[in-house]
């Protein structure tokens, strides 16, 4: 009925009402240069009297100048050779290797803190036999006063709950 009337007001149409805006997390950027789980856990290991290595420091003696993802790593064969170079040149028994997923899910409403959710798998094994000691999938959440914070808060929470399960299963083998 409105659209048949003649006399219409243009400015009343002209009126445009944004309400929110929603800023989206950047997607597919790719792992955080530092892994912040891995080094929460590695604490956890101290506290059941483990020797970790850095794997840094390992890592580059090895692979070199070849930059390497897990995945690339877990479906090549090079994971064994890598395992065999660990149990020879480092005297290693065990062998860990995981990831963590860290997902920023925005402020809670309530209290303007940053919320976010954390996933750890890892899993330990045998260099000699490639036994499984320890396998472990666990997820956290925390809150921090900016995302950062968030991700420290999580990445503890991750290795507290995780660590003492792999710690002990690792220290009874």
């Amino acid at each position: 009925a409105s659209l048949s009337a003649k006399n219409v007001a243009a400015e009343e149409h002209d009126n445009v009402h944004y309400k929110k805006l929603i800023r989206y997390q950047p997607q597919n950027r790719g792992p955080e240069k530092t892994s912040l789980t891995y080094n929460a856990l590695k604490g956890q290991m101290q506290d059941y009297d483990l020797k970790v290595l850095d794997n840094d420091i390992f890592k580059s003696k090895y692979f070199q100048n070849k930059p390497v993802t897990i995945e690339q790593m877990q479906q090549s064969a090079d994971l064994a050779k890598y395992v065999g170079f660990a149990r020879t040149d480092a005297k290693a028994d065990f062998f860990m290797l995981g990831t963590s997923v860290i997902i920023d899910s925005g402020r809670n409403a309530a209290s303007g803190e940053f919320v976010c959710t954390g996933v750890m798998t890892v899993k330990t094994f045998s260099t000699a036999s490639g036994e499984d000691i320890a396998s472990e999938t666990t997820s956290e959440s925390a809150s921090g006063q900016n995302p950062n914070d968030c991700a420290a808060n999580v990445s503890k929470k991750l290795a507290a709950v995780g660590g003492p399960a792999i710690g002990a299963r690792i220290a009874d083998y």
